[in-house]
């Protein structure tokens, strides 16, 4: 895959445009599989959101790289490429890694009014995102916000 670095492209067709800055992207689907974890329930928030606002993938994808370039979002991932930014050169798969490190932010940016009322009454866990419970145990993941922020509890 050495279409950006060899004079005139890569030779193999399958190399072709695999790799790109990650401002370049053309993503137009979310990225289900690595979506608030695996929750299911937070992945079906999202989806019907973003559905019911009229909003196409590309636009909230376009929305999520100008928060990144602004640095008010960061996706909470590790870099083997050093610090991220919108010019990182990454493969497809890398580039829909942190547009869903992204979407987390997106979720959480949602007004709770623009949301269903049983979505919006839901209170948040206190281990946000980190909640380990959220993936095996459906009846936590439909009762409370897991995208929210981790605030532990004082007893």
């Amino acid at each position: 895959f050495c279409d950006l670095y060899r004079v005139g492209g890569c030779l193999n067709a399958a190399g072709k445009g695999v790799l790109g800055p990650l401002k370049d992207a053309k993503l137009t689907d979310l990225p289900l599989g690595s979506l608030f974890g695996g929750n299911t329930v937070e992945q079906g928030v999202l989806t019907r959101y973003v559905a019911s606002s009229g909003l196409a993938v590309p636009a909230v994808w376009a929305m999520c790289l100008e928060k990144f370039r602004a640095g008010t979002w960061t996706p909470d991932i590790t870099s083997l490429v050093g610090p991220l930014s919108v010019d990182v050169v990454v493969c497809r798969p890398c580039a829909q890694r942190i547009f869903s490190a992204l979407l987390f932010h997106f979720r959480r940016e949602i007004p709770r009014d623009a949301l269903p009322a049983a979505v919006a009454a839901r209170p948040d866990c206190w281990h946000g995102p980190a909640c380990r419970t959220q993936f095996h145990n459906v009846d936590h993941a439909q009762r409370y916000n897991h995208a929210c922020a981790a605030v532990r509890r004082k007893e």
